[in-house]
């Protein structure tokens, strides 16, 4: 999969509100700290601290 394709997969997924699909497109080690409540850690967190966000706009 080339950069492109990863980033048209990630924008199609969020899209979708496609949370669960999301989040697998993360290292299992991520951290994300681009975020109002501080840091997320790892592949497991990042589709539970994104939908309810999301939700809120």
């Amino acid at each position: 999969m080339t950069a492109r394709e990863l980033v048209e997969l990630w924008v199609h997924r969020f899209n979708d509100s496609d949370y669960q699909g999301l989040g697998q497109l993360y290292h299992e080690n991520a951290v994300n700290h681009q975020t109002a409540t501080g840091f997320i850690r790892g592949k497991i967190n990042f589709p539970q601290s994104t939908s309810p966000r999301v939700n809120e706009i």
